[in-house]
């Protein structure tokens, strides 16, 4: 019996020390993590420990990008979009990897930027052993970008990271673009540091994308590298840095707004476009192939110029280069260079002019149409819609009609 006590005694001790070496354990990767659970104050960015009273939360503003200030934007937009697939997007901060988050993050980024900038045109960079590789050109279609995307993850992060090199491949890609459109790099950036190779410098590269008016852009899990930052002060672009995974997805989604022009950098200048013929399934006596992809498709436009067949709008002639549009390209095209006006706040409503249902809160007036909308309702108009549906409908019922002839 006095054994078996002993015995006891001696599992429960080893089972304390157990939870000690565990918790020990967890206090280590708390005060390894704590700087993910530092407090934002305020809008000048200064940050607090945790334990600090966090100042009053601001109210939802609507939209940055629908400022009253007017901005001079160009609707053609030629984007390189690197990603990082160094070593240090191994790490599983961000579930499951960052290279899983950076790959989803840019799929969904390409597909919303030429969904809602059709005249535009998006190529692919990869980092990855201190190189840069060009996995699509610009022009890429989303599907072409979405594959490139997983070929490239499934080969797994490794190497160092050299910022230079794609700052070097972004300023040879987009050195020919025409000057008609603004020509960007945005990175998505998770490493602290950066190697310069031997034969380029930051200050030589920096200085050829001056030259070429390349703008550069870094959103980075990792806290900021001052050189890259220098860059993009130097090339009027952003270096921010997420404080979490949603707050990427907000920084990510604010690059789908054409940028502001500076003074000389974009000359006004008319630009040749095609409006092309669309040709029916019935009207071809048999099946024909596009000149693009070399595939059969029930319904093809024809080039004005050289009458050659594509199959999808917009695009760019493979034969003459001449850029493919319609009316609705157009239109979604301008729909982002010129922003829904921001609505004014603490209006008083019983229901809301969208979804018809009651507003429990103040609600959000359009300037033009005097029409009162709840916050989601808001929201989405300035988001995903970007007009206001009841400014729309007067302008339709404002429209005479035309006299049957």
């Amino acid at each position: 019996m006095e054994s078996t006590a002993v015995d006891d005694i001696a599992e429960e001790e080893g089972g304390i020390d157990e939870d000690r070496v565990q918790n020990r354990a967890a206090r280590s990767l708390e005060a390894r993590w704590r700087w993910e659970s530092l407090l934002e104050d305020g809008p000048i960015g200064r940050v607090q420990p945790p334990s600090a009273t966090p100042a009053a939360p601001e109210m939802a503003a609507p939209v940055r990008a629908a400022e009253e200030a007017t901005l001079r934007r160009g609707v053609i937009r030629y984007v390189y979009l690197a990603v990082d697939m160094t070593a240090a997007a191994g790490r599983t901060d961000v579930r499951p990897r960052r290279l899983d988050f950076l790959c989803q993050a840019a799929t969904r980024f390409s597909a919303r930027f030429l969904a809602e900038n059709p005249l535009s045109e998006i190529g692919l960079l990869v980092l990855r052993d201190g190189k840069c590789q060009a996995l699509a050109p610009l022009g890429t279609a989303p599907a072409t970008l979405r594959s490139f995307l997983a070929m490239a993850a499934q080969e797994g992060p490794s190497g160092r990271t050299a910022a230079v090199a794609a700052l070097q491949r972004a300023a040879e890609g987009l050195g020919g673009a025409p000057p008609h459109g603004s020509r960007e790099l945005l990175m998505l950036f998770t490493s602290v540091s950066t190697c310069n190779l031997h034969d380029l410098s930051m200050e030589d590269v920096g200085q050829t994308l001056r030259e070429r008016k390349v703008q550069v852009s870094v959103v980075s899990l990792s806290p900021e590298i001052y050189v890259l930052k220098r860059v993009c002060v130097e090339t009027f672009g952003r270096f921010d840095v997420a404080m979490s995974t949603k707050h990427f997805e907000e920084i990510l989604s604010s690059h789908l707004s054409a940028p502001a022009c500076t003074a000389g950098q974009l000359a006004p200048k008319l630009v040749r476009m095609g409006f092309p013929k669309m040709l029916q399934p019935e009207a071809k006596k048999q099946p024909e192939t596009c000149t693009c992809h070399l595939e059969v498709h029930g319904t093809l436009y024809v080039c004005p110029r050289c009458s050659a067949r594509s199959c999808g709008l917009p695009s760019r002639c493979k034969i003459c280069d001449l850029p493919l549009v319609s009316a609705s390209v157009l239109a979604r095209a301008f729909r982002s260079v010129v922003p829904l006006p921001a609505f004014s706040e603490g209006v008083l409503a019983t229901s809301c002019g969208a979804c018809l249902l009651p507003i429990h809160s103040s609600g959000r007036q359009c300037p033009s149409c005097k029409a009162s909308f709840c916050q989601a309702c808001d929201d989405f108009m300035h988001t995903t819609l970007r007009q206001c549906p009841s400014c729309l409908a007067q302008a339709g019922a404002a429209r005479p009609d035309r006299d049957p002839q």
